[in-house]
């Protein structure tokens, strides 16, 4: 989805009850990662669009109504 400016694209993903992933398609990285630290989302990716990958090491899970807890990683282990 396109939108004429950074401030709208916030409006529009913080609306949502869910925060699972988020992907950021953009040439500048600087701006990318002021953009990620913005965005409500358990996992974010930028210029890759990744189906069914996981690394079991990290912590995976989403914020808002996508998740209410982590699994893998050690942060997930302890919250079993």
């Amino acid at each position: 989805m396109r939108v004429r400016d950074f401030d709208t694209a916030f409006t529009l993903a913080s609306a949502i009850d869910y925060g699972l992933s988020a992907n950021i398609w953009i040439r500048n990285a600087a701006l990318a990662s002021a953009i990620a630290t913005r965005l409500q989302v358990g996992t974010i990716m930028v210029n890759l669009a990744v189906v069914n990958i996981s690394i079991l090491n990290l912590p995976h899970g989403g914020v808002k109504a996508s998740g209410v807890s982590r699994s893998h990683g050690g942060k997930g282990c302890s919250s079993v």
